[in-house]
């Protein structure tokens, strides 16, 4: 009779056992799980991160040919001869705001501002603005490009 109770007792003890390897695979399994939710997330955020990079690019070039276009149109309204130039009307109301006559139209770009949609669905626009201080006379160009939600911007002056 001792024997069976020795034996059943042994048995009582490998039978508490039972549940243990069931927690640690639950244990395991949850840890992985986090981790992966964890990289997950990551990584969701560095796409994302890289996708507004490759828009932010496009709306630096958005800004830069704002840019281009102002100091064009500002560059013949400065010529010798600015007369025959497509932007003949441009210049001459510039001069007209500044001056009160047309009769000199080549004096370059006072207050100006222009936009425009671009190929890839990108859009400028863009400002010139002079302003005379003390007799030096100063002309800032801001260029804003937009791409989608993404928006750069350019200044220069002279």
């Amino acid at each position: 009779m001792n024997y069976f109770i020795i034996h059943n007792k042994q048995s009582n003890f490998g039978n508490s056992q039972k549940g243990v390897s069931l927690y640690f695979a639950v244990v395991i399994t949850s840890l992985f799980l986090a981790i992966a939710f964890g990289l997950t997330a990551i990584l969701v955020s560095q796409v994302k991160i890289f996708k507004e990079m490759g828009d932010s690019v496009n709306a630096l070039f958005a800004a830069d040919s704002g840019m281009e276009k102002i100091l064009y149109i500002d560059g013949i309204c400065r010529r010798p001869n600015c007369t025959s130039t497509p932007f003949v009307t441009i210049c001459e109301d510039q001069a007209l705001q500044m001056t009160g006559t047309t009769s000199k139209p080549c004096l370059g770009l006072y207050n100006y501002s222009t936009s425009s949609v671009l190929t890839n669905n990108s859009f400028a626009t863009t400002t010139a603005t002079t302003t005379v201080i003390g007799g030096a006379t100063t002309t800032i160009f801001q260029s804003k490009g937009i791409y989608k939600a993404t928006q750069r911007a350019i200044e220069a002056s002279r």
